[in-house]
């Protein structure tokens, strides 16, 4: 999720566990189902942020300061969003060869990973 929604800059990434991650999004709701939201259907909010907590938020910890709580879950490195998008727009839409398209995706998996592409192995069990 960025700092700010649709933000330029740096991606900070977390691999969170299911469990984890599925009770932290529970119980946030529940705290703002617990305020009465009028939302007239439109239930389209941030649920959880990674942000330090702020006034009027006294009582509802549980929907901030995910930075902390899950720097453990945190991964290595970061990208900016103009990496991403530069990434992209090199993309053919084409697909090529199977060796090609594997060594394509070796340098986005390590790019991603911050590791050289040879620390990469991706392998293929095609049925016999």
């Amino acid at each position: 999720m960025p700092e700010v929604e649709r933000a330029e800059g740096k991606v900070i990434a977390y691999l969170v566990p299911t469990e984890a991650a599925e009770k932290a999004v529970r119980s946030s709701h529940q705290v703002w189902l617990s305020s009465n939201p009028n939302t007239k259907g439109n239930n389209t909010i941030w649920n959880l942020w990674f942000d330090h907590f702020y006034s009027g938020m006294a009582g509802k910890e549980e929907k901030h300061g995910y930075a902390e709580k899950w720097a453990k879950y945190r991964l290595p490195g970061d990208i900016s969003t103009g990496d991403i998008t530069s990434m992209l727009s090199n993309q053919q839409c084409n697909v090529g060869s199977i060796q090609v398209e594997v060594e394509s995706a070796r340098k986005r998996i390590a790019l991603a990973a911050s590791v050289l592409p040879d620390a990469v192995k991706i392998s293929i069990d095609f049925p016999a």
